[in-house]
């Protein structure tokens, strides 16, 4: 990327694509968020502070996903510069040991409410987080997306 000329003064930065790109991203994780929620709510009849902590914890995972959308659209999925570069994972682990570590700061848990989830409600919460990376990359391949 170093390598390439800067862009031009006058170019704006998000570009209109970019934009298009941003918002399709974002409505895929609105999707698992809103999808979990009604998931939780209709078909596995949880409670609503669960139902809450499991929205909060997709959307955590699934914004931290999101970073794989980033890649060229024309290379593959599984080998390119992002899966590649080491700084993105460690980041990424980083990102869940601090959201984990919430969860044991007991004043930091209790400000965000959190509270204890099952191995099967963090199952779903992989799932509905990994949905959101599998429809953003489906939205890429067929070239809606930048």
């Amino acid at each position: 990327i170093m390598k390439r000329p800067p862009r031009k003064a006058n170019e704006v930065i998000m570009s209109a694509k970019r934009w298009k790109s941003t918002i399709i991203y974002g409505l895929c994780i609105t999707a698992a968020v809103i999808g979990i929620t009604a998931y939780s709510h209709l078909v596995l009849k949880l409670s609503s502070k669960i139902i809450n902590n499991m929205a909060f914890y997709t959307l955590v995972l699934a914004q931290l996903l999101n970073v794989f959308n980033m890649a060229e659209r024309k290379v593959s999925f599984f080998n390119n510069e992002i899966v590649k570069n080491p700084w993105v994972w460690s980041a990424i682990v980083i990102s869940l040991f601090i959201t984990i570590g919430a969860y044991y700061i007991q004043p930091v848990a209790k400000a965000l409410f959190l509270t204890n989830l099952s191995i099967a409600q963090i199952g779903w919460i992989i799932v509905f987080a990994f949905g959101s990376l599998g429809l953003s990359q489906i939205f890429k391949r067929f070239g809606y997306t930048f």
